[in-house]
């Protein structure tokens, strides 16, 4: 009877704890993504609002206005949201479908002039990350 208590107490812990976080998960993702514009060196491109740039997650290479990127965002949309969301978007700002790879993860691909960005979207229990190659052709 002993050894159980040691277990009884640490699954109450972990429950007590996971409690705060239900609210969190089981919040619904918007219906709507409004867009955010963001700028990097001569890259301007679209995220949804309310995704947050994970600054410690990102890698950004720049010399005068030339940008090599990494870059992270963390928020929550359904997969096919966000690739229609890109879609519509990034075409608005003259960028141009290169390919589009979409399973339980998403690839895209856009270019416009000598720019190309790669996107990896990647559903996760909670939250989505979106991922971002800044780079060239």
């Amino acid at each position: 009877m002993k050894k159980v208590y040691p277990v009884l107490i640490a699954f109450i812990s972990v429950f007590i704890f996971s409690c705060g976080k239900v609210a969190e998960i089981t919040e619904k993702p918007p219906t709507t993504l409004e867009p955010k514009t963001e700028k990097k060196g001569l890259y301007t491109y679209v995220v949804p609002a309310n995704f947050i740039f994970e600054e410690e997650k990102s890698l950004i290479y720049e010399k005068g206005k030339d940008v090599r990127a990494y870059v992270v965002y963390t928020g929550k949309a359904r997969l096919k949201d966000l690739v229609e969301f890109f879609d519509e978007y990034l075409y608005k700002l003259g960028w141009e479908k290169e390919s589009k790879l979409v399973g339980e993860e998403a690839i895209l691909a856009y270019s416009r002039n000598e720019q190309l960005i790669v996107i990896k979207i990647e559903p996760k229990f909670a939250t989505t990350h979106i991922k971002m190659l800044l780079t060239k052709d």
